[in-house]
């Protein structure tokens, strides 16, 4: 419990200083948040565009497609908040030696390694897509129950969990190999396929982009259940996946550490 306690006092100095930066730059905080609302209505336009043709993709209608692209950026806003600019800077800690400071530290290196930043303007876009979900589901004339809604919590946190499993899973290889910049370029590119219908997949590509590289259930779990869809399997399969995705990658990561060789050696 004490150990418990230290790793939060450590977490919350961290964001406080984070906070903090990001108040002191504040056009940077201003830029990085302005771009974000940018690329967030270029989607919108393009749904626009898109159902101006068509009345449904995949069963799909416009505002469950809105529903869907706005839980996606929330998660993705939520890690990027909370995780994914510390797991991308791993590779370069690990060039450079820099690794050294974390391994010294008295506390686990990977939750070191994790939270040492927390991103401000990634917080106020979650903001804004959570804005989005809210708007759609009122088109929608959703009236979501208790369960309901601890459901797209629960699994919007588990889809959080699987974006942080398979963002570490990639970097780890920075262990083995110098440049991992196609790696964190190709994770951004697969988490793009989140933001469309599990129903439009077939075969073997819904298999694969569910269970193998999950990053359909990330999305589509909980706007499937805000919408009030049966099918508790699904939700199951979700959990299950991103448990098992966090022990193996921070099996692995722990693994990689051993491989470590610092700027001293």
């Amino acid at each position: 419990m004490s150990h418990f306690l230290r790793a939060l006092r450590v977490w919350l100095a961290q964001i406080r200083y984070s906070i903090t930066r990001d108040l002191i730059f504040q056009n940077n905080f201003l830029l990085w948040v302005f771009v974000e609302i940018l690329w967030m209505s270029m989607q919108f336009l393009f749904i626009e565009v898109i159902y101006s043709h068509l009345d449904s993709i995949a069963g799909w209608t416009k505002y469950q497609m809105l529903l869907l692209i706005g839980t996606h950026y929330l998660a993705m806003n939520l890690f990027q908040t909370l995780s994914m600019t510390n797991l991308t800077e791993i590779p370069e800690l690990v060039r450079t030696g820099r690794m050294d400071f974390f391994l010294l530290q008295p506390l686990d290196t990977q939750f070191l390694l994790s939270t040492r930043k927390f991103d401000l303007s990634s917080l106020v876009n979650a903001t804004i897509a959570a804005g989005l979900c809210i708007y759609a589901a009122y088109k929608l004339s959703l009236s979501p129950t208790i369960t309901q809604v601890i459901l797209w919590l629960l699994s919007i946190m588990a889809g959080i969990s699987l974006h942080y499993s398979l963002l570490l899973g990639g970097v780890t290889l920075s262990f083995w190999i110098t440049k991992t910049e196609g790696i964190i370029y190709g994770y951004y590119q697969i988490m793009t396929i989140g933001r469309i219908p599990r129903d439009a997949f077939r075969g073997m590509w819904k298999i694969l982009f569910s269970f193998f590289i999950p990053v359909l259930l990330i999305s589509n779990v909980p706007a499937r259940a805000i919408m009030g869809y049966e099918g508790y399997t699904l939700y199951g399969a979700l959990f299950l996946t991103a448990t098992a995705a966090f022990t193996i990658s921070s099996l692995y990561f722990h693994f990689g550490l051993k491989n470590y060789r610092s700027a001293s050696s």
